[in-house]
């Protein structure tokens, strides 16, 4: 039958790919992996502008990566060994405040000796949170493993995980609050939520727990950029018989008897848009779980099914200011270390004020140097992001991209000077090295990636997202299955680990084992 594959993925970020890949190589089955946007690779594609200058546009860094992480073992299998990680700086993360500084040392001993010598009034509960922190990692892989582990199994982790959900879902700010009482310490501490675009008041104790743990060994970046990801994954698929396309936008999910069965794609072809089927028995989504029930099966499931994912919270979206430098940006002393810079040290607050940058205010910002981190990558570049609020960009949400009114290019342009200056207070002479800058905002996000409100993240890790049946890999729908992010956590690894959950779960009571053992010893 022509285009029939024996599964279908649609989106082709970490999670979608990964899931093709392990697919290919573990059953040698024949995948398409079907990409609205016109690179594959999702959060982890590059851009190129003036033949010269590249950026990532969601990988900024990764934990994990050390040779003895699972993480490590599972990306060289899928890639057949080719992705290669460079380790960031020593002090790879540098929190900056008005009165002060902190850098973030790669060694969890390191980090609590460090906090403990400038806090010493807070010992006791710095060496508290840190047991606490793994309390928090633990639960959440005890509720992603119960997606996938075998029955019994399954419900004996849902068990304890009901017994000692009290300890970890709450707020990140409530549990601070509640163990902490130095200010400083605490913005510290939550100082990350502008990685993940959630403020701690919102962000679950047991979010914040995986993520923090997650770079307390360090952390990592792709040798040659993020696209490297992708542009190993896909020979594997190919390998297999399988194909990735691009400008392939899937508008809906068949479904006969209650079964995927394959799906309806609007595409390009030969300068003329064409609607197209593909057929499988095995469909994966990629795309968000609200995105998919919504969007593409909604016509299959019930109305209040339908309204209650509408109604959830969906994630925070950001501006983003590319920039190409003339020469490196190792003259001012940077060495490929984030570099974070608060207006004050209230995490909340800073989150809520936000808006003030509309009058030349802006009270953050994340910075980041990919040719640092990866200094194969050609001319020097430098990346600033901010969460601006969506609602903000409402007047040309109906505008097409590339196409809108002056005032949106007018506004992105102002809010870009003011993020540089501050970045130009901090670090006298940055802005003196730019040459060409570029800016993304949330109705770019939304365009290329389809999520609501243009959500950096899909389903923010909030307190209620643990409480939603519909959160999980299995769909309502046979021969349907979620992966990503949404089902796990936030992050590239909480992502690709969706990836490795779902098809675990194809696989059959051992086959998070099998991947394991694959990824181990087949590499």
């Amino acid at each position: 039958m022509e285009n029939q594959y024996d599964a279908i993925i649609i989106g082709s970020g970490i999670a979608g790919l990964t899931s093709a890949a392990l697919l290919a190589k573990m059953k040698k089955k024949r995948v398409l992996v079907l990409e609205r946007h016109f690179v594959l690779g999702g959060q982890t594609h590059e851009f190129k502008r003036k033949g010269k200058y590249t950026w990532d546009v969601g990988l900024h860094f990764v934990g994990k990566m050390q040779k003895n992480w699972y993480f490590h073992h599972i990306f060289k299998y899928i890639t057949n060994g080719k992705l290669k990680w460079n380790k960031l700086p020593e002090d790879y993360s540098h929190i900056n405040f008005p009165d002060s500084s902190f850098k973030i040392p790669s060694s969890k001993k390191q980090f609590k000796k460090k906090l403990i010598t400038e806090f010493p009034n807070e010992k006791k509960a710095i060496h508290q949170y840190f047991k606490d922190i793994n309390r928090g990692k633990l639960w959440i892989y005890r509720m992603f493993a119960s997606f996938f582990l075998p029955g019994l199994i399954a419900f004996c982790l849902k068990i304890i995980n009901k017994w000692t959900k009290k300890y970890v879902l709450k707020s990140a700010t409530e549990y601070m609050n509640q163990n902490f009482k130095s200010e400083k310490l605490k913005s510290i501490l939550q100082s990350y939520w502008l990685s993940y675009l959630l403020p701690p008041k919102e962000c679950s104790f047991a979010t914040h727990a995986v993520i923090t743990d997650h770079f307390l060994s360090g952390a990592y970046y792709p040798e040659g950029g993020a696209s490297q990801i992708a542009q190993n994954i896909i020979p594997v698929i190919q390998k297999s018989g399988g194909q990735t396309l691009v400008k392939a936008e899937v508008t809906e999910i068949i479904v006969k008897n209650h079964k995927a069965v394959g799906v309806k794609v609007s595409t390009r072809q030969n300068g003329k848009n064409k609607n197209v089927h593909y057929y499988a028995p095995l469909i994966i989504s990629a795309a968000g779980i609200p995105e998919t029930l919504t969007k593409l099966v909604h016509h299959e499931l019930p109305k209040q099914t339908v309204k209650e994912v509408e109604q959830f919270p969906s994630g925070y979206s950001s501006l983003q200011i590319y920039l190409g430098l003339k020469e490196s940006p190792e003259k001012l002393g940077f060495k490929g270390e984030n570099i974070f810079i608060f207006n004050q040290h209230d995490q909340n607050k800073i989150f809520s004020e936000s808006h003030e940058i509309m009058k030349g205010k802006p009270t953050h910002c994340y910075l980041s140097f990919p040719t640092l981190k990866s200094p194969t990558k050609g001319a020097h570049t430098a990346e600033i992001l901010y969460y601006f609020d969506y609602q903000h960009f409402f007047k040309w949400i109906d505008q097409k991209w590339l196409n809108r009114d002056n005032d949106y290019y007018e506004l992105k342009k102002f809010a870009a000077e003011q993020l540089i200056d501050l970045v130009n207070s901090k670090y006298p002479g940055f802005k003196d090295l730019i040459e060409y800058q570029e800016v993304s905002s949330p109705l770019t996000m939304e365009h290329f990636t389809n999520r609501n409100n243009g959500a950096y993240n899909g389903i923010p890790g909030i307190v209620d997202k643990f409480n939603q049946k519909w959160i999980g890999i299995k769909t309502p729908i046979q021969q349907l299955y979620h992966t990503g992010s949404d089902v796990n956590i936030v992050g590239i690894l909480g992502a690709m680990m969706g990836g490795v959950g779902t098809v675990s779960h194809i696989l059959g009571p051992l086959g998070f084992l099998n991947i394991i053992f694959a990824s181990y010893f087949k590499s």
